[in-house]
This record gives C-alpha cells, sequence and structure tokens, in this order.
C-alpha cells in the first residue's frame, strides 16, 4: 500500500504540475480517507489475545501511518524542492500543437 500512496501523490503531481493545494485536494483526501481505514483495520488486530497477531497489527499500522503521511506530506514537498513548482517531470517536453504546412 505505501507504494501506491507514492504512485498516486506522483501522478497528481504531474496531473497538477506541482500544485501541492490541487493535489492535497484531490487526491490527498482520497489517500487519508482509505489510507486510515487500512490503519484502523490493522490497528485492530492490536486487541487480540494473541500476543503475534497484536504485535503484527501494529507494526503494519505504523508502517502504513508512516508510508500514508510520507507520501501525502513529505512527497509533494520534496517534489518541488527537486523540480521546482510548476516544472514538468524530468525527462518530459511541454506539448506544442503541430505546424500547419
Amino acid at each position: 500500500m505505501g507504494v501506491d500512496f507514492s504512485i498516486h501523490i506522483q501522478l497528481a503531481l504531474r496531473r497538477y504540475h506541482g500544485d501541492l493545494l490541487a493535489v492535497r485536494r484531490s487526491v490527498g483526501r482520497a489517500l487519508l480517507l482509505a489510507g486510515s481505514t487500512t490503519v484502523a483495520g490493522f490497528g485492530s488486530l492490536a486487541f487480540s489475545s494473541n500476543a503475534g497477531m497484536a504485535s503484527l497489527g501494529l507494526v503494519c499500522a505504523l508502517g502504513i501511518t508512516l508510508a500514508l503521511l510520507t507520501a501525502v506530506y513529505l512527497l509533494p514537498v520534496w517534489w518541488n524542492a527537486w523540480q521546482g513548482p510548476g516544472s514538468l517531470p524530468l525527462g518530459t517536453q511541454p506539448s506544442t500543437p503541430p505546424r500547419e504546412p
């Protein structure tokens, strides 16, 4: 799931040309909702009577939480620091309409 969060954020950053507010309003909200339900599901395992399951639930919930927060809050900042706000992704060219002969 952590990889999926980063992929969705990167695609949104490309779509909105690095506009952090637009990315967080569109994809950020959806990822926070999806991630929080996953964290709640794994976190519920913490109440298991089996110590192994309880430990697994806590570790998975913590890992998903950290991946989610990194993707939603840190990745866009790193994106803008690396490429500059409003810039095109590395290796891409701006599209220009073909000239008429």
